[in-house]
């Protein structure tokens, strides 16, 4: 089985960035935050409608700097570049390379697809690119999720069928992107969060990341937002 992990948000932990942003935004740092273009399904959908794909550097200093605006701040450019570099400096969940390393030992093909750029995801990977077979990345494809052409060309890169490919993803664009092509999605939750898009793709598989390698990836089930909120509710009481 292949499981393919998204980076940003499901791997990599964005939200250190809000410390990067306090000297400039003061408490306002969280709200100011985006999560890069890896969660700007708006921008990312956009752009690739238009036909264009511009680097990922331009996306996140455009997501940031409408962040900021919409904040009511403003910085200078080359401060918004400072800041957006940040994206490539995150931290890895505590549980991700214990959740690789079991799925490793279990023989399953472990692979990262991101809309970060090959050169960045190679460094965010730093401390367990040993247990990541393939880096997949939307420079690659051409296209930026949740467009279809970039979860074809993780399947024709690892030479799979769509039913074969478990895509794991804290991003619901990204979700139910990979479902409509056939992949079969699983959504990482992280303590506190919700789902907010649309009804997931049938058969989506809900877990958190320490929880793979346990098994429990090996099986999916029917997930709709009102089960999903009271999963996550649950395990964050616990």
């Amino acid at each position: 089985m292949v499981l393919a992990f998204d980076m940003f948000g499901t791997l990599a932990e964005t939200a250190s960035v809000t410390g990067e942003l306090a000297p400039d935004c003061g408490e306002r740092a969280a709200a100011s935050r985006p999560r890069g273009a890896a969660s700007n399904s708006s921008t990312c959908s956009r752009v690739t409608a238009m036909g264009q794909f511009p680097s990922f550097a331009d996306l996140t200093r455009w997501s940031l700097a409408g962040a900021l605006a919409e904040s009511g701040l403003t910085l200078p450019e080359s401060r918004v570049g400072d800041l957006a570099s940040a994206y490539r400096r995150l931290r890895p969940y505590s549980d991700a390379r214990p959740a690789l390393a079991a799925l490793r030992e279990q023989g399953h093909a472990i692979v990262v697809c991101s809309v970060g750029p090959l050169d960045s995801l190679e460094e965010l990977a730093g401390s367990y690119r040993e247990l990541v077979d393939d880096l997949v990345s939307a420079e690659q494809a051409g296209v930026y999720k949740p467009h279809p052409g970039i979860y074809r060309h993780l399947l024709t890169r690892m030479q799979a069928e769509p039913a074969s490919v478990l895509l794991v993803s804290s991003n619901p664009f990204d979700i139910i992107g990979a479902g409509a092509v056939g992949l079969r999605p699983v959504w990482c939750m992280h303590i506190s969060q919700f789902w907010s898009s649309s009804e997931p793709p049938r058969r989506t598989i809900y877990l958190y990341l320490a929880s793979f390698g346990s098994g429990e990836a090996a099986n999916a089930w029917p997930c709709n937002e009102r089960r999903v909120r009271c999963v996550t509710a649950r395990k964050a009481a616990e």
